[in-house]
């Protein structure tokens, strides 16, 4: 698990807030980047080889949900 610590590069008061289960399904939202990820099989620092899905997208690529169904 890599991680990252916060950092304020502002002049305004940082405000965070994380909640978790620490279970599995994880989906994740970045508002400010319009990303969200998906996180199956292995909850938040857990076994990596037991993840079936992590992936990241951008919202805006989103597509219809019958796109190449037949």
């Amino acid at each position: 698990m890599i991680k990252r610590p916060i950092v304020n590069t502002s002049d305004a008061p940082l405000r965070y807030l994380a909640v978790s289960t620490m279970e599995e399904p994880e989906i994740c939202e970045y508002p400010d980047s319009g990303k969200f990820s998906v996180v199956v099989g292995s909850p938040p620092g857990g076994d990596l080889g037991a993840r079936r899905v992590h992936t990241m997208h951008r919202k805006r690529d989103g597509v219809d949900y019958w796109l190449d169904e037949s």
